[in-house]
């Protein structure tokens, strides 16, 4: 970024907070009233849905993380 003329680059790791989003996603995806919702759903429903699990494994196993950075042009 600083190549690119950005100054005062600052970075944040958003992994935890981010990964509390998929546990929570996951635990919803398996109430019942959820889960009669994605049986009727399309395809594509189902299958973001059915990535929570996959997305939990990835934060947990460190293969996935999140992260924010912010610059300012000169």
């Amino acid at each position: 970024m600083r190549a690119a003329g950005f100054e005062s680059v600052r970075t944040w790791d958003l992994t935890p907070r981010v990964a509390q989003t998929w546990d929570l996603c996951a635990t919803i995806a398996r109430r019942p009233e959820v889960r009669a919702l994605l049986a009727v759903s399309d395809g594509r429903t189902r299958r973001f849905a059915e990535a929570f699990p996959a997305m939990q494994r990835a934060y947990a196993d460190g293969a996935m993380r999140c992260g924010m950075l912010v610059g300012h042009l000169s």
